[in-house]
């Protein structure tokens, strides 16, 4: 998806980030996902409101109600950011712009006082995306080694070493909820812990600032305010920003997030206040398992220093004993530093389930990772004394052991020391920015508000014709034009980013189109890149004098990289034990273009809109490449005279799910899939000698040069993919994933063309939605039969949308209803009859079993074609089940033969 970001609408045209499911991909072979954000069984689908690119992701994650009212997107003022002094930074008073949530879903599940999402949806949300995706218990100093770069020997103590504020210590520890004044449980301890970490930073600040000066980022305290930002109101308990405290804070300008849980009101304990940092190692690990560290560890300072700032505390230094108990207050319970398991990452089964302690903290370092161009986000969690390190990335989370705060506060002061030092991209910004010099936390403030100033160099990056280019340079457009983010931190994280070309090399590479747009997102690994299927397609097209003329309405690549996780240095590809990445990042440069929601009128939106449907035909007969992620989104456009906006042209973008269909799908592997969602996966051996056809079969071979779609040359397991409600419906109620085929990306263009006659406005180029269609795959299909089959239904939808735009297209919307897509699943229920009948046939030959034929929808025209022959005694004698096959691949045959290229444009109005 490539937006347009100098267009007021561009940051609120998306509603893919909360319910598509671009690759909610489902192994049909052994129920293992691949999702991007992805995380459910062929058993339970996933929530379309989740995307996920699922896209994604889903920052603060909408839950949709049963309420009829729908869900409308609408333009937005462009931000507004002013520095007000150097100590002060950016001030976002005029900054607050309609959320895409809010504006979004007018039906989500919300607080009523603050009006921010609620917890328990947000974190029942986190629990199935993460779901077997959180690693635990990994060693605390080698956590915050990999994520933020310190190793523990480049930790200096100041003169006298690091200790702990006894009367913070104190007042954090009586720290308790008071009914009284009506304040939450943890608030009176909020204020002693930014003492404490803030008179700790101060240390380190003494010790280590002239060699490690960081980026000034601090602790603040939110105060239970929200924290402005794309996706809602979200409320963290602390943020480390590089904003001052009594400001409004913004998730862009954060670099790690914090949550507190404290209820205990005392503990006993005799500990010290001295902080003895020899205690922290790294844990050892097999010389032949060692992973790269260089790109993460500290580059200023390979070595430990041999000359500190002042002089160092020893390490076996006599320590202050001091008595804590605070009698007065009552005994609490002691409470014990968790055990920490030695070189192993723990990933019990059981303990992948957040507590809901965890989800809170979880959802903010997610909510953290869809602002700005980041490669991962990291969060803490304190809960009483207990301290955990978070950390989350495209592949999923990973939680350090637990710590005590004051018995093990040398960790404490490890944790602050390395975040209060680390570099932007070691917290988690996109590590190939290349920042300006920066002077001050206001001059950080400023560039993160709108990367404005950033470089991004992409060397050795390929062009469209795969020539290689060393020294290509870009530089981050956003004067005025937008940074499209991500949607979350986990799957495809896909952020769209406006640029510049900087040097002759990129000039050249881009010709005439110098204001790109820069595609980042992390893809599967084993998933043929989007940059070589542009580039596959576009030769083909090219090779043929008739296709060549569709190369207009197929996105224009300029160039494009691929780099791993080792590649970029990032903490997963450090992680001892924790496990290699799956996923890349892909970075394509590309053409940009203008989103289907700015049409000017139904004439340009008709024009576009066929236009991308002939494109993909042509792509599909030429290059044999299925698309499989129609969408709004993905259908764009240009003006070829944008002074005056006349002659629209139409670009089917977004080729990532795309995939080499070979010689296609024979009728014998349609019916298989049909059999295996009515047999159900757990009953197939049962058939397989009355139906050969769902015997696995190898796959067709790749008319692109013989690209195999895995690396291993392997078949493919096959996924559901697509936009949740533009899918086919077979997509959403079969069962088991079935081969996504050329018909259903018709049907998927259909529910584009109707769900934009239904809620398309001209008047501010707002796109409404009714909940109706943002459901699970199952209830979204159940409600597209509905609305195939029931014209009270259809009439519930009337009110929606555009007069104009209805009364130019609604009659080509009726025609594709009721000729192409309402028979489709006529036919599937006829199938379901028929194959009732079978199995009664098949369990009780010698009983009669009368077939009872369904009453034809009221949308579906009376001679549609089909009409099985029945045998006069078929009612008195159980049917032979070889004529029931027969007459089950009769049925199908005609099912596949009703949505073709040449009836949807005939529907349309355009002969072929």
């Amino acid at each position: 998806m490539l937006l347009h970001p100098n267009h007021h609408l561009n940051r609120a045209i998306s509603l893919a980030p909360y319910y598509r499911h671009s690759s909610q991909e489902l192994d049909t072979q052994s129920d293992v996902d691949d999702t991007d954000m992805e995380s459910f069984s062929s058993s339970t689908l996933p929530t379309l409101d989740e995307e996920a690119e699922y896209n994604g992701a889903f920052a603060a994650p909408p839950v949709v109600t049963s309420d009829p009212t729908g869900t409308t997107l609408h333009a937005r003022p462009s931000a507004t950011v002013n520095v007000r002094d150097t100590q002060s930074a950016v001030d976002y008073s005029h900054y607050h712009r309609p959320s895409p949530v809010k504006k979004r879903f007018k039906c989500v599940s919300r607080n009523v006082t603050s009006g921010s999402l609620n917890d328990d949806a947000v974190q029942m949300q986190l629990q199935d995306t993460l779901a077997g995706k959180v690693q635990r218990d990994y060693p605390v100093a080698d956590f915050i080694h990999a994520v933020w770069g310190l190793d523990p020997e480049h930790l200096v103590a100041p003169l006298g070493g690091y200790k702990l504020p006894e009367r913070s210590v104190m007042l954090y520890m009586r720290g308790q909820y008071n009914k009284k004044v009506g304040r939450l449980p943890e608030r009176d301890a909020y204020g002693p812990l930014l003492d404490i970490f803030n008179f700790i930073a101060d240390q380190v600040k003494t010790a280590m600032g002239s060699l490690f000066p960081g980026t000034g980022i601090s602790l603040v305290d939110t105060a239970n305010r929200p924290v402005l930002g794309e996706f809602g109101d979200i409320k963290p308990d602390f943020l480390y920003s590089w904003l001052n405290g009594e400001d409004k804070q913004h998730w862009q300008l954060a670099g790690v997030s914090g949550e507190l849980k404290k209820l205990l009101d005392a503990m006993q304990r005799f500990f010290s206040l001295d902080i003895d940092i020899s205690q922290l190692a790294l844990t050892p690990k097999p010389s032949s398992e060692e992973p790269n560290n260089t790109n993460t560890t500290r580059q200023n300072n390979p070595s430990p220093p041999s000359i500190p700032p002042s002089e160092p505390i020893p390490r076996k230094a006599k320590r202050k004993a001091v008595d804590l108990d605070l009698a007065t207050r009552g005994a609490a319970k002691r409470l014990r530093s968790a055990t920490r398991s030695v070189g192993s990452v723990s990933s019990n089964v059981n303990r992948n389930v957040l507590t809901a302690h965890e989800a809170q903290a979880v959802k903010y370092v997610n909510e953290l990772g869809s602002h700005g161009i980041r490669a991962y986000s990291s969060g803490f969690l304190i809960e009483d004394y207990k301290m955990s390190l978070w950390y989350m990335d495209c592949d999923g989370a990973v939680k350090s052991t637990t710590f005590h705060i004051f018995e093990e506060a040398h960790y404490l002061v490890h944790f602050i020391a390395a975040v209060t030092t680390a570099s932007l991209s070691q917290l988690g910004f996109f590590p190939m920015l290349k920042t300006p010099p920066l002077d001050s936390p206001a001059d950080h403030a400023n560039l993160l508000a709108n990367y404005n100033g950033f470089a991004l160099p992409l060397a050795n990056a390929q062009d469209l014709d795969g020539v290689e280019h060393q020294e290509l340079e870009f530089s981050l457009d956003t004067t005025s034009r937008w940074i499209i983010p991500s949607f979350g931190v986990l799957g495809r994280a896909t952020t769209v980013v406006p640029l510049l070309a900087s040097n002759d090399e990129a000039k050249a590479v881009c010709g005439s189109d110098t204001t790109p747009l820069i595609k980042i997102s992390w893809q599967p690994s084993w998933r043929r890149g989007e940059d070589v299927i542009i580039r596959a397609v576009r030769m083909k097209l090219a090779q043929d004098n008739r296709a060549k003329a569709f190369l207009r309405n197929v996105v224009e690549l300029k160039c494009s990289l691929s780099r791993s996780m080792e590649e970029m240095g990032l903490p997963r590809a450090t992680m001892f034990g924790v496990g290699s990445s799956d996923r890349v990042c892909r970075m394509l440069v590309m053409r940009e273009y203008l989103p289907l929601l700015q049409v000017e009128s139904p004439e340009h939106f008709e024009v576009v809109f066929v236009d991308v449907v002939q494109a993909h035909h042509e792509v599909y007969i030429t290059c044999r490449v299925l698309h499989r992620d129609i969408s709004h989104n993905n259908i764009m456009f240009y003006y070829r005279n944008p002074a005056k906006k006349l002659n629209p042209v139409g670009v089917l973008c977004d080729w990532d799910l795309a995939q080499d269909v070979g010689l296609g799908v024979d009728l014998d592997t349609i019916m298989a899939d049909l059999l295996r969602h009515r047999i159900g996966s757990e009953k197939i051996d049962q058939y397989l000698e009355d139906f050969p056809c769902l015997k696995p079969s190898p796959s067709n071979n790749s008319p692109l040069g013989g690209l195999p779609d895995l690396a291993t040359g392997r078949a493919a397991a096959r996924y559901r993919t697509g936009t949740g409600p533009f899918m086919a419906i077979d997509l959403l109620l079969y069962r088991q994933a079935p081969h996504h085929l050329y018909r259903h990306d018709l049907e998927s263009f259909f529910w584009v063309l109707l769900l934009f006659l239904l809620g398309f406005s001209f008047k501010d180029h707002s796109f409404t939605m009714a909940n109706t269609w943002l459901r699970d795959f199952k209830t979204t299909g159940d409600n597209k039969i509905k609305y195939l089959q029931d014209p009270e239904v259809r009439e519930e939808y009337s009110a929606l949308g555009s007069k104009e735009f209805q009364a130019y297209l609604e009659k080509r919307v009726t025609r594709i209803r009721s000729k192409l897509i309402a028979p489709i699943y006529e036919d599937y229920t006829r199938f379901s009859t028929l194959w009732d009948h079978l199995q009664s046939a098949r369990t009780e030959p010698h009983v009669p079993q009368p077939v009872v034929s369904p009453q034809p929808a009221a949308s579906v025209p009376a001679d549609d074609g089909y009409r099985p022959e029945r045998s006069e005694d078929s009612d008195d004698d159980a049917r032979d089940i070889e004529s029931d096959k027969e007459e089950l691949r009769a049925l199908v045959k005609h099912r596949e033969s009703l949505l073709t290229y040449e009836s949807f444009m005939k529907c349309l109005g355009y002969r072929v």
